[in-house]
């Protein structure tokens, strides 16, 4: 999840520029990094990373799963449209990961050469002593090592469930004929493995011949349970949406609209999203946005992915205002981050999301799936 990673690497972050700062001010003639570029550039470069890591998988960012709970909505209320799209990890993975690799050189390339110019090499007096307090850490505990273990294992779960045209271990408990092909898709999904792996994490113990879990129910007290409210909200809402008829009218008044060359249309509708985004966070974009758009794909007779694709994608990708996504907000909540700083750089990578988005929607997506668009 994009925003519990950008909250574990602020921190982090803050604590290596205070250290690059106070190593700059008593190094002046070894190390020519300007602080307050290299603190900007190294906070942006946590916020944009975080968002566009989110793309990455399924579960990176609330958007992604709405996406999915809408592509399995509309295959359940229209089951003639040939989706040919399983919204599962593996099938988000094979278009998700290239986007990432393609995005993330391109936003260090940006922060670090052209609008900060940071000098090369190292500050070796700053890394010195950051090295001294890695050593100070000491080795992994036992407790660290056993979570790093539950992670892999759900992450590997996650990867290898299976997916269209893609057998995994899924398709091995149907062969092994523990479970039928209803129930698995039913109650062995990604939430299922997600559930395993917190479960794991109250049963393994915390170290060897020790009663206690690794984690504790106070320890999960501080979980924003609220924001998993919001997302649950945000599914009522656009179930609504499409249950009222709301969602259809407005999809009908874009007919004319979803008439446009395909390639026009993936590219509107990706800047078109990535402003709008701008102004309200991506969450609440991707909840209105869903429902109507399923609707105008079934009105203009488009494929469903045309528009929903492309659309959940560049929510993600809002970079110049703080409300856009939860990573703007944390990083410009630290105080050391202008906004006129964020609104320069994250206007450029704004028009350059949209072209990204346009290149993996014909250039992986299509052929990937073989989707007739």
């Amino acid at each position: 999840w994009n925003t519990a990673t950008t909250l574990m690497l602020l921190p982090i972050a803050l604590s290596v520029v205070r250290t690059v700062e106070s190593s700059d001010a008593s190094h002046s003639s070894d190390d020519s990094v300007a602080p307050s570029s290299f603190s900007i550039a190294l906070l942006l470069a946590i916020a944009y990373g975080a968002n566009v890591g989110g793309v990455g998988t399924l579960i990176g960012t609330p958007p992604n799963l709405i996406f999915a709970n809408t592509v399995e909505e509309l295959g359940r209320t229209h089951p003639d449209i040939a989706l040919g799209f399983t919204p599962d990890f593996l099938t988000w993975l094979g278009f998700g990961l290239p986007v990432v690799v393609i995005f993330i050189p391109v936003i260090g390339i940006l922060l670090t050469r052209v609008f900060f110019r940071l000098p090369g090499g190292t500050s070796r007096s700053a890394a010195a002593r950051l090295l001294e307090e890695r050593r100070a850490l000491g080795r992994n505990s036992s407790r660290e090592r056993r979570v790093l273990v539950i992670f892999s294992l759900v992450a590997l779960l996650w990867i290898f469930r299976g997916g269209q045209n893609m057998p995994g271990w899924s398709t091995l408990l149907v062969k092994l004929g523990w479970f039928d092909a209803a129930t698995i898709s039913i109650f062995l999904r990604d939430s299922s493995v997600a559930l395993l792996g917190a479960l794991l994490m109250f049963i393994v113990p915390s170290e060897p011949r020790s009663a206690r879990g690794i984690l504790e129910w106070h320890e999960v007290e501080s979980v924003p349970w609220g924001m998993l409210l919001l997302f649950g909200g945000g599914f009522a809402i656009a179930g609504e949406f499409e249950a009222t008829g709301l969602s259809g009218v407005i999809g009908n008044g874009m007919s004319t609209w979803v008439a446009w060359p395909k390639p026009a249309l993936v590219g509107t509708i990706s800047l078109a999203v990535t402003f709008l985004t701008e102004i309200t966070s991506n969450t609440a974009s991707t909840n209105m946005l869903m429902p109507i758009l399923s609707s105008a794909s079934v009105s203009g007779e488009v494929h469903p992915l045309v528009l929903l694709l492309p659309a959940v994608l560049s929510v993600s990708f809002a970079f110049m205002l703080p409300v856009a996504t939860a990573p703007n907000a944390i990083v410009f909540s630290s105080g050391r981050l202008p906004i006129l700083q964020m609104v320069r750089v994250g206007f450029f990578l704004n028009l350059i999301g949209p072209l990204i988005v346009l290149g993996v929607m014909y250039g992986i997506v299509r052929p990937l799936y073989g989707l007739p668009f």
